[in-house]
């Protein structure tokens, strides 16, 4: 979650690294511009953008945007899987 300045170019590198990325950012047309950028998949909400997820990892603005972004991702994530906050704040 988060796609912007930084978290855009990490999912990227995940991307060329072999790894399959869901990408989701608040604002949809981000997403849609980023996946198609680096042939990631585009999900329109968090719950998409974690189902079946091994992980979920963040680079968002502020500490309400992470608490915002795993409230809404938890109910969504299988049992086991990762939270890895990259967040600078």
């Amino acid at each position: 979650a988060g796609l912007g300045v930084m978290g855009g170019p990490m999912a990227g590198h995940l991307i060329r690294a072999g790894h399959v990325v869901t990408g989701f950012n608040r604002t949809h047309s981000k997403t849609v511009e980023w996946a198609a950028a680096n042939q990631g998949v585009a999900a329109a909400t968090i719950a998409e953008a974690v189902a079946d997820a091994d992980a979920l990892l963040l680079c968002v603005g502020r500490d309400a945007d992470v608490f915002d972004t795993i409230t809404a991702a938890l109910p969504h994530l299988k049992p086991g899987a990762l939270i890895i906050d990259h967040t600078t704040i």
